[in-house]
């Protein structure tokens, strides 16, 4: 089964990005224009890794054989 979204590590580092875009760009260390483009290419990369994580099956581990008798 799958975490939910904001629980993953993707969502933190998407929100992590997010966050020092806008900082950067409100100190005028970076333009707004590129602090736009940035978010809007997080988004996309967290957007990408969420659905290409929900297209693999889950992992289920095999049946554990049952114990056998020596002799």
């Amino acid at each position: 089964m799958l975490k939910p979204g904001y629980k993953t590590t993707e969502f933190l580092i998407t929100l992590l990005t997010d966050v020092g875009l806008i900082v950067s760009a409100a100190a005028g260390v970076l333009p707004h224009r590129y602090a736009a483009i940035g978010a809007v290419v997080a988004q996309a990369a967290y957007a990408i890794a969420r659905g290409l994580a929900k297209l693999s099956p889950p992992v289920v581990a095999p049946p554990a054989a049952p114990p056998t008798a020596s002799p």
